[in-house]
């Protein structure tokens, strides 16, 4: 019989000497949906930007593959696009090929898609997602779908009375600050889930507070 893997297990509650080093930026303190949501949306903003495409990749793939161990765990059906694109990269990298200097030919292309899944199952699992991934999601449907999104679909990622020839004006790079804004609602500020989320941590108890 194999070996019975343990379960990992969460830290011990946060000391006064926690609190203070999280106070002076030393530490962070996260759950899987801050994390999963900084990385997601840092993946995002590189994707506006237009900056590195592998980094991109792998910062994306990341927050997919996680989502993908979490959403099959809780039964939600992994979707059938592009799983093996979305993969290979990693795959190629993690292994020990006979010649070092063997070359992968990968389509940059696949990025926006392996964003728009990873968005989609951060929604399933967290039932809900930030103002970055809605401006994402909305930026994907205009642009990025094979043929043009019809109104009935547009309604399901524009905000609240907003026409979407607002955004038919912005080109990509600019895309994301001018649409952030128009996302941040329910005095959700706009910003990124993750900063949005370290303003609502829990305080350090009284008997914890530094003097």
């Amino acid at each position: 019989m194999g070996k019975t893997r343990q379960r990992r297990k969460v830290g011990p509650p946060p000391s006064t000497e926690d609190f203070a080093a999280e106070a002076a930026g030393k530490a962070i303190r996260f759950n899987q949906r801050d994390a999963l949501a900084h990385v997601l949306e840092t993946a995002i903003r590189l994707w506006f930007e237009d900056s590195d495409p592998l980094s991109i990749h792998l910062l994306g793939e990341a927050a997919y593959r996680c989502l993908d161990d979490l959403s099959a765990k809780s039964g939600i059906i992994r979707s059938a696009v592009g799983h093996d694109q979305f993969t290979l990269v990693y795959d190629y990298l993690r292994h020990a090929w006979p010649n070092r200097d063997a070359n992968l030919l990968w389509f940059r292309s696949a990025n926006r898609w392996l964003l728009f899944e990873a968005v989609n199952s951060f929604e399933k699992y967290f039932r809900g997602i930030s103002p970055t991934m809605r401006a994402f999601e909305l930026f994907f449907a205009l642009h990025c779908f094979d043929r043009p999104a019809t109104s009935a679909e547009l309604l399901e990622f524009l905000p609240k009375k907003v026409p979407v020839e607002t955004f038919l004006r912005w080109g990509r790079k600019e895309f994301l600050d001018k649409a952030l804004p128009l996302f941040a609602g329910a005095g959700r500020p706009a910003c990124s889930l993750w900063e949005w989320r370290k303003t609502h941590l829990p305080k350090p108890p009284p008997e914890l507070e530094l003097p």
